[in-house]
């Protein structure tokens, strides 16, 4: 290894290596970026994390107003070794960028990340620190070979920078380096380099440098680079084996029951007996809920229509029945299968109510003719009107409606009294 100068463009050599680094969150809490750095809007296909950028040589990077901060970090030694940061800890850094990112926190420092996970053991970014520097701090790590570029994109847009070990740097000369890929946009990879004096967006100088070969591999500066992959979770991790999703916990033991991906936001369901995500309407407990068929996500403050049958799903994800209220309109579901009744009159169980739901499944107000007869309705709850008179200002009338919530028409004897409403219009002429 040089040092020095010399080792701030070419860091260790070392068998090539590529490590993703996928992030997610830690104990249910959403990933943040650090104060310092704020994250792009995201988009299909367009993605800028918010990973906070280290230096090797300076130390954290803030706004260029402020200077720089921790650059102590970079003349630190790592644990039973006279090297340092600066001289031999490009792939720490990378390491530091990434977990620092996957707490959602505070910018650790490299050099106590990798001390506290094993001490420096001759090699900078090593695979095994890498891992043991995760699991330190509630993360999971393991290796997988030739996930191919599609891949680094996904992971990318998920949310997950990738750490890579190029064998000829684009961007410290020859030698092994390790940079950082934290977005992609437009075809176009952004990178931080942990060795370049100031925050790197060079996004341009990395895409035409990545070439497919016959073998799988990839190169970079047309030299080859090894299919092997470190991959950083979270303590759970969603899998996906044959053609179903299985949620593992750091162990690898499947979890069950009802399980919160904060990564995509979702909230699913896992068999307690197989361990296999559920889709659809399912009965668990005393309710019924519906996930997603495509993402296994369950619907909440949602409608759901299937085979014509609509029901709505509440906060806690739970099929309602009976008379409810949502954004301001009512709606009844049937006790019997949980199904919005339609077009159709309902005398709600309980409150001495007779309300009429429309196409839509919403509860009419005022008057509606509905079936060649007109009725009216409160305003406030929609409850029918029946054996009343009632003013319509609308149509300054005033008509009566009988025990079926009817209007009627022409001479009419009601509570003892004779009245005459108009054949056409029911409207009130004469009373006697």
């Amino acid at each position: 290894m040089k040092e020095a100068k010399a080792v701030r463009k070419h860091n260790l050599s070392m068998p090539v290596r590529i490590f993703l680094v996928v992030l997610a969150m830690v104990t249910g809490l959403l990933l943040a970026a650090p104060a310092q750095q704020t994250q792009a809007a995201v988009i299909p296909g367009d993605r800028i994390l918010g990973v906070p950028y280290i230096n090797q040589h300076l130390g954290l990077w803030v706004p260029a107003q402020h200077g720089y901060t921790n650059a102590w970090w970079a003349n630190q030694h790592f644990e039973g070794s006279t090297r340092t940061l600066s001289t031999s800890g490009c792939g720490f850094a990378c390491a530091a960028m990434a977990i620092s990112y996957m707490r959602g926190g505070e910018v650790l420092n490299p050099v106590e990340i990798m001390n506290r996970a094993c001490g420096f053991n001759g090699v900078a970014g090593d695979r095994d620190c890498g891992v043991k520097a995760a699991a330190k701090y509630g993360f999971r790590a393991e290796t997988v070979t030739s996930p191919g570029k599609a891949r680094i994109i996904s992971e990318i847009l998920a949310g997950h920078p990738v750490m890579v070990l190029e064998q000829k740097s684009k961007f410290g000369g020859g030698g092994g380096h390790f940079v950082l890929l934290m977005g992609y946009r437009n075809g176009k990879f952004a990178v931080y380099d942990p060795s370049n004096e100031r925050m790197a967006w060079v996004c341009d100088q990395i895409t035409h440098t990545w070439k497919e070969i016959n073998d799988g591999a990839w190169r970079i500066n047309s030299t080859a680079v090894a299919g092997e992959y470190t991959i950083f979770y979270a303590g759970n991790r969603q899998v996906k084996i044959g053609n179903d999703y299985y949620l593992q916990d750091a162990g690898g033991k499947n979890l069950t029951g009802f399980q919160y991906i904060p990564e995509q936001n979702k909230t699913c369901y896992y068999d307690p007996l197989s361990g296999k995500m559920l889709y659809g309407k399912q009965k668990i407990g005393n309710y019924w809920y519906y996930f997603d068929t495509s993402t296994g996500a369950m619907k909440t403050n949602a409608f759901v229509t299937v085979s014509g049958k609509t029901c709505y799903y509440n906060a806690k994800g739970h099929a309602v029945t009976g008379l409810k209220k949502i954004n301001g309109k009512r709606y009844y579901f049937k006790p019997s299968n949980y199904a919005m009744v339609k077009s159709k009159f309902v005398k709600i169980p309980g409150m001495n109510r007779t309300c009429y739901f429309n196409k839509k499944g919403q509860a009419v107000t005022g008057y509606k003719k509905i079936k060649g007869h007109y009725y009216y309705f409160s305003s406030k709850v929609g409850a029918m009107r029946t054996n009343q008179f009632v003013y319509i200002a609308s149509k300054h009338k005033t008509c009566y409606f009988n025990k079926k919530g009817r209007m009627v028409y022409g001479r009419k004897k009601i509570n003892g009294t004779w009245y005459t409403f108009s054949k056409r219009t029911g409207a009130l002429l004469y009373k006697g």
